[in-house]
């Protein structure tokens, strides 16, 4: 791809993601009665469930206080000074038990109480957005973060601050700050390969076809090399982010593009982990914090070398394939 390729690929996205907002929007406004009809049954269904379960935690508390089994409405009797059982409990019916009643009256009531806090808040998930848009037929079309935000314009609350947790917002806007975030990482791990390496290039656009595959495109986040080596370098925040074949299908376009060109160097590819690194076993992960502190840059590559594809002696098989990359100089 070249650069004014990688320039047409971000418009068309911008543009892309510009005409589902637009329609998002009039999707919206074309069902928005019936979208709300649907947030008030959700809720009401919601405020119903909460009731039932506080008149049932009621009800067990009342025959807690008369020693009564809830399910056959016998008389329990107190075992060993330890605990109130039901005399029917051998009796079983689909699979519903008799009570059983703890012989301390604060561990009870602390359990009670308990529950009466847990019944305070409506018990919504983070999905009920969803759940909305699939009773609307919305699905694809927009998205729950929006939805959220034109029913709350519309003065209707986001239905999880009902529930006393953390908002649907909040939730939702994950991705959109782990993305946010991750762009800042992979800036700063641009910056300190660039105090290091000879040569460096930022979000490498390719588009490659392998044999019986389709045409993908791509971007490297970085590319460092110098006159003996080159290192294809994916940054995550995350190493449970990490995604192995595409790393390896990088490797295969560059080194196939290397060999065209009759370029010697060797090709190193490899994960820079820059947050949490988990219990990941994959030798072909590195946490950014073992490296950025490291100026030589011998010795930073014998450190990126080892786990990297190239020390492991990977062969790849590379039949009838076609490589653009963009036209920067690495």
């Amino acid at each position: 791809m070249t650069k004014s390729e990688i320039a047409d690929f971000f418009n068309r996205i911008r543009n892309l993601k510009s005409s589902k907002e637009l329609k998002a929007h009039e999707f919206f406004e074309q069902n928005k009665s019936k979208i709300i009809d649907e947030y008030k049954k959700h809720l009401e269904s919601k405020i119903d469930e909460n009731n039932i379960e506080k008149e049932k935690l009621e009800h067990e508390k009342n025959m807690f206080e008369k020693k009564v089994c809830v399910k056959c409405g016998s008389m329990m009797r107190l075992i060993n000074g330890s605990f109130w059982g039901c005399p029917n409990f051998r009796d079983v019916d689909n699979g519903v038990k008799h009570s059983t009643y703890s012989a301390n009256k604060d561990e009870y009531y602390s359990m009670y109480e308990n529950k009466v806090e847990y019944l305070y808040g409506l018990k919504i998930k983070t999905t009920w957005a969803s759940d909305i848009i699939k009773s609307v037929e919305g699905k694809g079309i927009i998205t729950p973060l929006l939805l959220v935000r034109l029913l709350e314009d519309e003065g209707y609350r986001d239905m999880r601050e009902y529930s006393n947790r953390s908002s649907s917002k909040h939730a939702l806007s994950g991705w959109v700050t782990a993305n946010e975030n991750s762009k800042i990482s992979e800036k700063e791990v641009l910056e300190y390969f660039k105090s290091v390496f000879d040569t460096c290039v930022y979000q490498v656009g390719i588009k490659y076809n392998f044999a019986n595959d389709r045409e993908k495109i791509g971007f490297i986040d970085l590319i460092a090399s110098d006159e003996l080596d080159v290192f294809i370098i994916e940054v995550k925040n995350n190493s449970c982010d990490v995604k192995e074949n595409q790393l390896e299908n990088y490797h295969k376009a560059i080194k196939h593009v290397m060999n065209k060109s009759k370029d010697k160097r060797n090709v190193y590819s490899i994960h820079v982990v820059y947050g949490f690194m988990g219990n990941d076993k994959n030798d072909n992960i590195i946490s950014f914090d073992k490296i950025n502190t490291i100026k030589e840059i011998n010795k930073l590559k014998i450190i990126l070398g080892k786990p990297a594809y190239k020390k492991r002696n990977r062969t790849f098989s590379i039949l009838n394939q076609s490589v653009s990359i963009a036209d920067f100089e690495f």
